[in-house]
């Protein structure tokens, strides 16, 4: 009912009201209500920014604090938080236009790996991407590795990059789109930076494939 939300006080000395007044009493509580939604979907958007912080900032702090999580095969798992937590700090606006997929992990002849397969997951794409069109590309596609210091050095940290992601990354740039390999969330939050902001993306890292 259009008047369901009317204050029937209004209307408790029986006093006659003109269809104007009654439009203009439904104009002004729709106002309210509206009001109240709105207050209502920012106050659940901010929470939901606080809680997508609080994730990556809770498992740095447990990567910090525990030794044993700092193993090799988690490496690069952690950088990329680091990155996302950056990405939560920085970036807020960009919660629902940021994603991570799921390539990582051991999935090999397991049948969570069929599910995935067949559900489209494609080998070699890369891990993060940002969908929002800057600096005259379509969106950002970030591959992510660990640092080059972890390697034993820069020419095997080189090698880590599989044929199967470079097909990825050059098919993406060839449709106006940036895909780079990033060592690390600092090379990561480097490129992002300038993406967001229109500045040249750091030569270092867009021609160290420039060969392959």
């Amino acid at each position: 009912m259009p008047y369901r939300n009317l204050d029937p006080s209004l209307f408790e000395s029986r006093d006659r009201i003109t269809a104007k007044e009654l439009r203009l009493l439904k104009s002004s509580t729709s106002e309210q209500i509206n009001t109240t939604k709105r207050k209502k979907h920012k106050n659940n958007f901010v929470k939901s920014l606080t809680e997508w912080k609080d994730l990556f900032s809770k498992a740095i702090h447990d990567y910090i604090n525990h030794s044993g999580l700092r193993t090799k095969k988690d490496l690069e798992y952690y950088e990329q938080v680091k990155f996302f937590y950056y990405v939560s700090c920085t970036y807020p606006h960009l919660r629902y236009r940021i994603h991570a997929s799921p390539n990582g992990g051991s999935r090999k002849g397991s049948y969570e790996g069929h599910r995935f397969n067949a559900a489209g997951l494609s080998k070699g794409w890369p891990d993060v991407e940002v969908m929002t069109m800057k600096s005259g590309y379509g969106a950002l596609f970030i591959e992510f590795k660990s640092q080059i210091c972890d390697y034993r050095n820069e020419a095997t940290a080189l090698k880590e990059v599989k044929e199967h992601q470079h097909k990825h990354r050059l098919s993406l740039l060839s449709e106006g789109y940036l895909a780079v390999v990033c060592y690390g969330a600092e090379e990561a939050i480097l490129v992002l930076d300038a993406y967001m902001t229109g500045e040249p993306i750091p030569e270092f890292i867009l021609n160290r494939w420039a060969k392959v």
